[in-house]
């Protein structure tokens, strides 16, 4: 019986989400925000020799941001990656300025946007940060948003994160 209710019932919250999310939300204008992301994530190292090419099988990771939107077009973030929610591969903080790309489908607010900065990883320290994504407005606070973002390869090995997730603007 009880299977019966959840077959029933969680169709229409979904349904129900999915209808409020099309009502029209302002753009986001300025303000802090946090974000959730998770994702699939990896971490190789490569060496540019035909003999040698080892990749970690890729794995669950997940990173959280700290965010200030200074207006529609700017950000800077503070964050934390995990690239292997279950595995020893490295953590990383990173510090990054976000372009915003903001634009409108309809009654649809859609923000496309690139990120870089600088990451400090747990194994190999400091190294770039490139990230690029794009964000659906939901509602007044809250993005859907997918990204990905990459601490560039310079020593051989390469940390990549693909994810989905959702930002909450105060």
């Amino acid at each position: 019986m009880n299977f019966i209710k959840c077959v029933t019932v969680l169709p229409l919250i979904f349904t129900s989400l999915i209808v409020a999310s099309f009502a029209y939300a302002a753009p986001h204008e300025k303000g802090t925000y946090v974000e959730w992301n998770i994702g699939a994530s990896s971490y190789a190292r490569v060496k540019y020799t035909p003999e040698f090419n080892y990749s970690e099988p890729t794995s669950i990771g997940s990173n959280v941001n700290l965010g200030h939107l200074f207006n529609r077009y700017f950000a800077t973030e503070i964050g934390y990656t995990k690239y292997n929610l279950g595995g020893n591969s490295p953590n990383s903080v990173d510090l990054a300025v976000k372009f915003i790309y903001p634009f409108n489908v309809g009654n649809y607010d859609l923000n496309i946007f690139a990120k870089m900065g600088s990451a400090y990883l747990s194994d190999t320290g400091l190294r770039p940060l490139v990230g690029v994504g794009a964000a659906y407005q939901v509602t007044s606070k809250l993005d859907l948003n997918t990204q990905v973002q990459d601490s560039l390869c310079i020593d051989g090995k390469s940390s990549t994160l693909f994810s989905v997730g959702l930002t909450y603007h105060f």
